[in-house]
């Protein structure tokens, strides 16, 4: 199943990273606090992505023991 590129964590982390870089070279951002918040915000993607795929996991299976034991 190829899923949209919107929907991988790859997506958000290089958009974040680009960002970053932006906010950078703009002089908004120090570079030392830039990769910091780097490793802060591409740990906190990675988590959502861990989280809503233990969530799916979690809904599927309730829904199939909500099938298997719904009277037929």
């Amino acid at each position: 199943m190829n899923r949209s590129g919107l929907f991988t964590t790859e997506f958000w982390i290089t958009i974040v990273t680009q960002g970053l870089a932006l906010l950078t070279l703009l002089g908004v951002v120090t570079s030392n606090d830039a990769d910091t918040l780097r490793d802060a915000v591409i740990k906190c993607v990675t988590s959502v992505g861990v989280f809503v795929a233990n969530a799916w996991i979690v809904v599927r299976y309730i829904q199939s023991r909500t099938q298997l034991k719904s009277p037929k």
